[in-house]
């Protein structure tokens, strides 16, 4: 069984009465561990609340991106829809080149996405929040991996609601405090997250394509008598 303690000032001001919102201050990291200053995640960015109903939707809006489409942790996209339903069910938000997209339902499956610079605007479920970063407070590669970071996971989650289909709301994810560092240490950050990005894909595309080779390679070898090749 999961216990906890709140004090009653928080349960007589709580939005909810879950044990894990209630007693989730109880478990939230020393802000001494970090070596920057925490703000609220609301003073980074806005969110986009641009919308637009289903008989209003062309194909001119863009591609379409649903939570299947992004991946968990990583925020890759799987795929992005080329065109449109013809008959979506319900409405849909606009994104913009720069946006991050956070998943409010489910939000344990971690899935938050960053809208590259050289992506078209398009549209999106609406079960994300779509945030836009202040550049002047926070970079955008190094927001993204901190919103998948462990931290905030752990809160969002303590913040959802419902049981079949949990959901975070805007105002509990935005009022999750995050480690803020300089602009100047953000830019090594994101070079480093550049770095590591492009090896994981690499790696992830050479774990794709190694099965094949290596058959091709044991078939050669089979035809020419020889030893196989490494692929």
């Amino acid at each position: 069984m999961w216990t906890g303690r709140a004090p009653l000032a928080r349960l007589t001001t709580a939005s909810r009465w879950t044990v894990e919102f209630l007693c989730e201050g109880e478990a939230r990291p020393d802000p001494s561990r970090f070596a920057y200053p925490e703000q609220p995640i609301g003073e980074l960015v806005r969110e986009r609340r641009e919308s637009v109903e289903p008989r209003d939707i062309r194909a001119a809006d863009g591609s379409y991106i649903g939570l299947e489409n992004v991946v968990s942790v990583t925020g890759d996209l799987l795929s992005a829809g080329e065109q449109l339903p013809h008959s979506p069910r319900s409405r849909a938000k606009r994104f913009r080149p720069g946006d991050i997209l956070y998943a409010r339902l489910r939000p344990y499956l971690n899935k938050v996405h960053y809208v590259e610079p050289g992506r078209g605007p398009g549209l999106c479920s609406p079960e994300f929040l779509v945030l836009v970063p202040d550049l002047t407070r926070v970079l955008p590669h190094f927001l993204r991996t901190l919103l998948a970071s462990d931290a905030v996971l752990a809160r969002a989650c303590a913040c959802q609601t419902g049981s079949a289909l949990p959901r975070v709301h805007a105002a509990d994810l935005l009022a999750i405090p995050v480690p803020v560092p300089p602009l100047d240490v953000q830019r090594g950050y994101e070079a480093f997250l550049d770095r590591a990005t492009a090896r994981r894909r690499e790696l992830a595309r050479r774990l794709e394509t190694l099965p094949r080779e290596t058959l091709d390679a044991l078939q050669l070898a089979l035809e020419t008598g020889r030893e196989p090749a490494e692929p």
